[in-house]
């Protein structure tokens, strides 16, 4: 805000980029499948970004082989906040709800009795 109590372009701008900040953040649900990109490795764990307002931490064991800094990967949003405020992810509950969902299990899913067991994970 100005001297004379006047917002300025750059306050607005600001203010625009926190509202738009904030709908990203509301947007995600925890259990949802989303993408996110690769920016940290270790020997033990991957670093992914998913747009979120801190990376998502994944074990190396989830992976069947190590990442690529900037690949893009599938992972369950398990938590949004964490015990140490770190988002909660698992790549290896998106690549089983994957599964699911290639053609051949939905047609399986489609045409089964209810109860009915299609196929074990």
């Amino acid at each position: 805000m100005s001297d004379n109590g006047a917002q300025t372009i750059e306050d607005l701008n600001q203010e625009r980029m926190q509202e738009e900040y904030l709908k990203t953040l509301e947007e995600l649900e925890e259990g949802q499948l989303i993408e996110g990109r690769v920016i940290e490795g270790t020997d033990e764990t991957v670093f992914v970004d998913v747009g979120y307002k801190s990376e998502g931490k994944i074990r190396l064991e989830e992976f069947d082989s190590p990442p690529q800094i900037d690949d893009v990967v599938h992972v369950i949003l398990i938590s949004k906040e964490g015990k140490e405020g770190q988002v909660i992810v698992s790549k290896k509950k998106a690549d089983s709800r994957e599964k699911q969902l290639l053609p051949e299990n939905v047609f399986s899913m489609m045409f089964s009795k209810p109860g009915e067991k299609t196929q074990r994970l």
